[in-house]
């Protein structure tokens, strides 16, 4: 398998984490407005229930980054990079020296990964860095305060939600936009508090700035880069892939571009 190529592949994982009550469903996060940039829309954060490792609720942002409803798209960005592009593809990734053997951060230090390392630019070998950091955290970048790119954590944690019978999880769902077009996608509504999140269908990027089975199709990026050793890692990022009657964790070649949906701890 010439890794040159764009892979996508899904990868069915589930993990069983705790919810928690909220008596309000959207925490408006003390900002209104626009994100540290200026003229990234600020969007509220959701409380639907989701928590970290150690019990802290997880904030879920109303809408994509770059967006300012929740029907609309938002923009597109290859893992770990702050800005839209013309060509998503090997040779304009800020992390790879032109090629998918050649990266030059977040890359684990496991058989297949050396092969994957510059070692020409960096001979003392991989980083190991494998979570996105701030710096390159797009949602952190464009709005401030705690929101962030949400881990493959965060993303099996409101998985695990379509197993709990507080929970409303649509299977297909279209929204209405302002000129009554619809955008298909997912919605998931927490009985209990009327808590709500639409993901809408907004495909991905690849070679091309114009996203790719929009409305039928989402892919949304985590702050998580493969690290299980096999051919595919460490030049993919685990996220999120769903369609009509699906919702699972998957990964994606780096350079790929996804919608961003931000989380927060709160």
């Amino acid at each position: 398998m010439d890794m040159k190529k764009p892979f996508y592949i899904v990868a069915v994982a589930f993990l069983a984490l705790g919810v928690v009550s909220c008596k309000k469903d959207n925490i408006n996060n003390g900002e209104t407005g626009y994100g540290i940039d200026g003229k990234t829309p600020m969007p509220k954060a959701v409380d639907i229930g989701t928590v970290d490792k150690d019990g802290n609720p997880v904030l879920w942002a109303s809408f994509n980054l770059g967006a300012s409803k929740e029907y609309e798209c938002g923009n597109y960005y290859a893992w770990g990079e702050k800005v839209q592009k013309i060509y998503y593809q090997w040779s304009t990734y800020i992390f790879s020296n032109g090629d998918a053997h050649k990266l030059l951060k977040y890359c684990t230090n496991t058989e297949t990964g050396k092969g994957y390392w510059d070692m020409e630019a960096f001979p003392e070998g991989p980083d190991g860095i494998v979570t996105l950091e701030a710096i390159d955290d797009v949602a952190s970048d464009k709005l401030g305060g705690k929101w962030r790119i949400p881990t493959k954590d965060d993303w099996l944690a409101l998985k695990a939600l379509r197993d709990n019978e507080d929970y409303e999880w649509s299977d297909w769902v279209s929204v209405p936009d302002d000129k009554g077009n619809e955008m298909f996608g997912k919605r998931i509504t927490r009985k209990s508090t009327g808590a709500t999140l639409f993901f809408p269908a907004a495909g991905d990027c690849l070679y091309s700035s114009i996203g790719r089975s929009v409305g039928t199709e989402g892919n949304y990026w985590s702050a998580s880069i493969k690290t299980d050793g096999t051919y595919e890692a460490p030049q993919a990022a685990h996220c999120t892939i769903f369609r009509y009657n699906s919702f699972d964790i998957g990964y994606a070649g780096r350079f790929f571009g996804m919608s961003v949906r931000p989380v927060m701890t709160k």
